[in-house]
């Protein structure tokens, strides 16, 4: 049986700003430099609301009326890295989720309506795109990037917090739901608590059957387990645990009262329970399509 992971309590700074020498006081006491670059959102905001619809993009819509969108796009270009520099760890990660989202939009609208002909993916998929993930390239703070670098590097490498996984929107329906809203540093951990319930616990995501005794969750977990072992309380542990048990020790915080009752009993039998992962649905997250491609 695998433990779940403990609280731990955070340990204030002994050093009240009373005890500072007048130096280091006067330092403190210095306004941080103004910034330019708007850390509210604005245009992208503006944009959200108007073409999400419960989790899905209107992208037909989108297409027709790119200002707003491009407005956003041409200040993450213009950002200068020196501003960059004095954000906090929170407006980072707020920075860098609403880029690739906005960047992923951005690249589906300059190829929508997508009629692709890989047959292992969807015709109107985001895969579709030549280049998609690693090839397409982009201008964030005066440099090309690509969606593949803000991911791995800027996210997962930089910024490492397992429940980006549900916010980053890789435009399709397997994947995070949009929000109709940017994500902001003062409003982030509450935001990524969120979108980590609302993944986990979708029916499209999980699969808790007692009497069946299968645990199936979604693929993003087998494709990044080893992002999720921390939190889950798994890491310097011997024998190593396996992946369900690392995936069951994260999830549990964030499971419905009903859902973490039946992973509990799920995992009495835990021998005889079989694990697997749920398929994953590269179909574009398009409002267009929706009704057609319901889950």
């Amino acid at each position: 049986m695998f433990s779940f992971p403990a609280l731990f309590l955070q340990v204030l700074s002994p050093h009240p700003l009373s005890l500072f020498a007048p130096a280091q006081a006067a330092e403190a006491k210095k306004e941080k430099p103004a910034r330019k670059f708007d850390l509210d959102y604005a245009w992208f905001a503006r944009e959200l609301k108007r073409f999400v619809r419960d989790g899905e993009i209107d992208y037909s819509s989108w297409q027709k009326d790119q200002s707003g969108l491009n407005r956003f796009l041409k200040n993450l270009a213009e950002l200068k890295s020196s501003e960059y520099e004095t954000f906090s760890r929170e407006e980072r990660l707020a920075f860098w989720l609403n880029a690739y989202n906005a960047l992923m939009i951005k690249s589906v609208l300059d190829h929508y309506p997508i009629s692709g002909k890989l047959a292992h993916y969807p015709a109107d998929s985001f895969r579709q795109i030549p280049g998609d993930w690693e090839a397409q390239k982009f201008i964030v703070m005066g440099k090309e990037i690509t969606l593949y670098d803000i991911e791995h590097e800027k996210i997962r490498r930089d910024l490492p917090d397992a429940r980006t996984h549900f916010a980053v929107v890789c435009a399709s329906r397997s994947c995070a739901e949009i929000v109709a809203r940017p994500y902001k540093a003062q409003t982030i951990d509450e935001d990524l608590d969120n979108a980590a319930k609302r993944f986990i616990n979708d029916d499209e995501n999980l699969l808790l059957d007692v009497e069946g005794r299968r645990f199936k969750v979604s693929k993003i977990f087998s494709w990044f387990t080893l992002d999720f072992a921390g939190k889950s309380g798994a890491l310097n542990k011997f024998p190593p645990p396996s992946d369900q048990e690392i995936i069951a020790g994260y999830i549990m915080p964030f499971l419905t009262d009903e859902n973490r009752k039946k992973l509990v009993l799920l995992f009495k039998n835990l021998p005889e329970v079989q694990f697997d992962y749920m398929p994953y649905d590269w179909s574009l997250n398009d409002a267009k399509t929706a009704k057609t491609n319901a889950k």
